[in-house]
């Protein structure tokens, strides 16, 4: 989802300054050698924060509806 709402760079920047204070830049890392455990971890972490931040709702609709309307997957 985030990678869609970056496009629109406009809105993308008003939400992070309304929901974090400030601009959270992309920038992936590539083939950096995270092990399972790592990624599990990384996962959490993103889950626990979008939940606290962004709310269940919000988890919800990201990581279990748009996932099995667009995708077919869950």
């Amino acid at each position: 989802m985030r990678h869609n709402f970056i496009l629109f760079t406009k809105n993308y920047y008003s939400f992070c300054e309304e929901y974090f204070g400030r601009y959270i830049h992309h920038a992936p890392v590539i083939g950096n050698g995270d092990s399972k455990p790592d990624i599990e971890t990384k996962l959490s972490e993103l889950y626990s924060y979008i939940y606290d931040k962004l709310g269940e709702e919000t988890l919800n609709h990201w990581f279990r509806e748009v996932p099995k309307k667009y995708f077919n997957k869950v």
